[in-house]
């Protein structure tokens, strides 16, 4: 519940002008720090309703410099009338003394979110090219390549085309034009072009190819709504991130190191 209210506390803020950077992170930094922070929630105990706040307290942020923010750590509020989390140092003394077993808070823990742009010393886009003349070069069967990548589609249930058209390439979005939960879940058919302007960029649309990837990934996969491409979106650069460091260890073990490859060899590590 409390991740769902996070989501929906990010996705209904306005688009904002950042000044940090050209990443797709600050939108995420600048909601969870301006909107997130804010976000109440309602409770019911019995006949009893009370209302908690999403964040136990303001995110912490990791800079790399004054303009690049690496990652964002959150803890929400435990939502629960009763925990032991509320008992305070005396309090958990007399019970321990009594034999009494207190059970640990589950919301005891912390979400660290992270920019992997801070990490890795290329764009998603490069080294998804990169890979695939590596594999070209080397004849690496794709399921070994992007071996991750492949067992999420299969389990999705793609087929050989709809899984090549996953790794072909990075998946363009349109941030800007996501403004709430609603409009993602009603907006069943792809964008416009013009839907993908974009302030941090200074565009007021992509360009032509750009666009034909993204209509290609919406009818090949079977996307049924932008909440839908979002997620695959969201997955498949994790995935394909994954990849890229699975055959970078591949290459080296197998002595393959080409120069169309170098991206790799200089990944920074979190």
């Amino acid at each position: 519940m409390l991740f769902k209210a996070f989501r929906n506390s990010l996705l209904h803020c306005p688009t904002p002008k950042c000044f940090f950077s050209d990443y797709d992170f600050v939108f995420l930094l600048r909601a969870a720090l301006v909107h997130a922070v804010n976000y109440q929630i309602t409770y019911k105990h019995g006949d009893l309703t009370y209302t908690r706040p999403l964040l136990e307290k303001n995110p912490d942020v990791l800079f790399k410099n004054e303009e690049t923010p690496l990652s964002i750590t959150l803890k929400f509020k435990c939502p629960y009338f009763s925990c032991s989390c509320q008992l305070n140092a005396r309090e958990r003394h007399e019970r321990r003394e009594k034999g009494v077993k207190l059970d640990e808070c589950p919301f005891k823990r912390r979400v660290v979110l992270r920019d992997t742009i801070g990490h890795i010393q290329a764009p998603l886009s490069d080294i998804i090219d990169n890979m695939h003349t590596a594999v070209q070069k080397e004849s690496i069967p794709l399921n070994v390549a992007f071996s991750a990548s492949k067992t999420f589609c299969d389990s999705r249930g793609f087929t050989e085309t709809q899984f090549q058209q996953f790794i072909s390439q990075k998946i363009p979005m349109p941030f800007e034009f996501c403004t709430s939960y609603e409009k993602l879940v009603n907006q069943t058919v792809p964008p416009k072009r013009e839907d993908f302007r974009s302030t941090l960029r200074g565009i007021d649309a992509i360009p032509e190819d750009e666009y034909q990837v993204f209509t290609d990934m919406w009818h090949t996969l079977n996307v049924q709504s932008l909440w839908d491409f979002m997620m695959i979106y969201n997955i498949a650069g994790i995935l394909l991130s994954f990849d890229a460091c699975n055959c970078c260890v591949y290459l080296f073990y197998t002595n393959i190191i080409y120069n169309s490859f170098q991206t790799f060899v200089f990944m920074g590590t979190p």
